[in-house]
């Protein structure tokens, strides 16, 4: 059995958005929510929908 089989849906897109905003976070307008989220560990793949970047 996989690691990451027991963890849920909600869990793992919990800890990608802690990952994403901890190191990417400077670059975005607003915090992301689980909505805008895509995970999956499976295949390695992730995606995030309707994002707003900080530039300057």
């Amino acid at each position: 059995m996989p690691w990451y089989a027991p963890w849920s849906n909600v869990i793992k897109k919990k800890v990608c958005r802690f990952l994403l905003q901890r190191y990417l976070g400077q670059f975005l307008e607003e915090r992301l929510s689980l909505d805008q989220l895509t995970v999956d560990f499976y295949n390695g793949t992730g995606t995030v929908y309707d994002v707003t970047l900080y530039c300057q």
